[in-house]
């Protein structure tokens, strides 16, 4: 990636500017400089992302059910979890013999694990992992691999349909799991992107609980927090503000959240990994 110039890659550069001078000290970002992504940075997200599948799909381009059922879990794990506890957690489930089709229904002992792993808010997500999991079908397997890598559209429509009729997933979690099942246009759209955007100067909100916003498009304080991600038109709106960053870097939306997510939440790089090898 070639060095980019700064007012090129923010979409406002006086509005970033105000942002960071106002509140991005808390946050680490104390100048533009700090918001910009280098090659290494890229080229991380690119091994966090080979390995991420490794982890969960064993590696395998053709995933199955089973497969796909650990990708949910590994998903419903992510919320404003750092990158090495999101990992560790996961490993955490299957190195204490959680048998994927049978254990998850035993929500106690997934809570147990969950919260010796660290993991906040054990109890729900033990719940929330045996009630998702079951509505995962080789009909979804199906779905999922007659409709991703064709367009933006056909992608959008299929993360609708498993939103709203399927699986029970959410639109980052589900954007999470059909990205490691290989879709190639949606954008997890987790706190730390929708962060880089606030402070790129894209009109959206602050979501982290940290600085408070009135609403979507709005630079006044309140004193309600944000405590849920980005839901429906919203959603849509910052993903395709995601899609526009994207294309200034000329990688995909998708690498663009990886590499914000791994160089903001503690990812370590491949050495990492060796330990769960």
């Amino acid at each position: 990636m070639i060095k980019r110039d700064i007012s090129r890659v923010l979409h406002n550069i006086d509005l970033a500017g105000k942002r960071i001078s106002r509140t991005g000290g808390l946050y680490g970002i104390h100048k533009v400089h700090d918001l910009i992504l280098s090659r290494k940075d890229i080229s991380l997200a690119e091994s966090a992302i080979r390995q991420e599948r490794e982890i969960v799909y064993n590696g395998s381009d053709n995933f199955d059910l089973n497969g796909l059922k650990r990708g949910v879990v590994y998903c419903l794990l992510s919320t404003l979890q750092k990158f090495e506890g999101h990992i560790n957690a996961f490993n955490c489930l299957y190195t204490a013999n959680l048998r994927l089709l049978i254990d998850l229904n035993d929500t106690k002992r997934v809570a147990e694990v969950l919260r010796s792993a660290g993991i906040m808010f054990y109890n729900q997500k033990a719940e929330r992992i045996k009630s998702t999991s079951e509505t995962i079908t080789a009909q979804t397997l199906e779905l999922i691999t007659q409709s991703i890598r064709q367009s933006r559209e056909q992608e959008v429509d299929l993360r609708s349909e498993l939103v709203t009729k399927k699986t029970g997933l959410g639109l980052k979690t589900c954007s999470m799991l059909l990205r490691m099942s290989g879709a190639q246009f949606l954008v997890p759209m987790d706190n730390w992107m929708t962060e880089m955007l606030y402070f790129h100067g894209y009109p959206c909100e602050m979501p982290r609980t940290k600085i408070t916003r009135k609403m979507w498009r709005s630079d006044n304080f309140t004193t309600q927090d944000r405590k849920t991600g980005l839901k429906g038109d919203s959603y849509l709106e910052a993903e395709e503000f995601a899609l526009d960053l994207a294309q200034k870097y000329e990688i995909p939306g998708y690498l663009l959240q990886m590499a914000f997510y791994t160089t903001r939440s503690s990812f370590t790089g491949t050495e990492f990994y060796a330990k769960y090898k």
